[in-house]
């Protein structure tokens, strides 16, 4: 009610159709939360938590390319906030575009803005889809260094145990391999 007395009252409120959109979200009405966003974007195709709020959106309806258009043009708008570079990095590894999920993660560090254990989940597991195996335990490592606890936390020691095992196996195949006895 609040944010409609507010579009009533200042038609061209880009930032209440932003936030119509996101209480929209919240109540499970993705065709009204699209028509806000669309709102939002029209009248300030610079409100960069729109096109964020949106990408949301296709992400939930994995519509991944059309997330990661929204992403990136949130990203050129903003182009310091780490949130909007690890969605987009999410949206790549979604759609199969690995190199690109993780040079957008390593965008994130580089950015050094604050540490976002997510950019490390995220280019992991598309390092491991990549068989950069040696890489992907270094990202859940580092991973569980800022997350510390939880259930991410928890899956992704697991998954630097399964490494660990992988990696002792292929170089004891390897060893085996290149011993001058076999």
């Amino acid at each position: 009610k609040t944010l409609n007395r507010a579009i009533a009252i200042h038609p061209t409120y880009a930032a209440a159709y932003n936030n119509l959109g996101v209480a929209y979200a919240h109540l499970g009405n993705r065709l009204m939360e699209a028509e806000a966003l669309n709102h939002a974007i029209t009248i300030n195709d610079r409100l960069a938590p729109a096109y964020i709020n949106y990408a949301r959106m296709d992400i939930a309806q994995n519509k991944f390319a059309d997330a990661q258009k929204r992403l990136t043009t949130a990203a050129e708008i903003d182009p310091k906030n780490t949130e909007t570079v690890v969605l987009l990095g999410y949206a790549q590894y979604m759609d199969h575009r690995l190199d690109e999920a993780i040079a957008s993660c390593n965008r994130v560090h580089q950015l050094r803005m604050a540490p976002h254990s997510g950019a490390h989940w995220v280019a992991a597991f598309a390092l491991e889809q990549e068989n950069k195996i040696t890489n992907a335990k270094a990202e859940f490592e580092t991973f569980v260094e800022e997350e510390g606890s939880g259930v991410r936390a928890d899956a992704a020691r697991k998954e630097i145990a399964h490494i660990s095992d992988y990696l002792r196996e292929e170089g004891d195949e390897l060893a085996d391999r290149t011993d001058p006895k076999n």
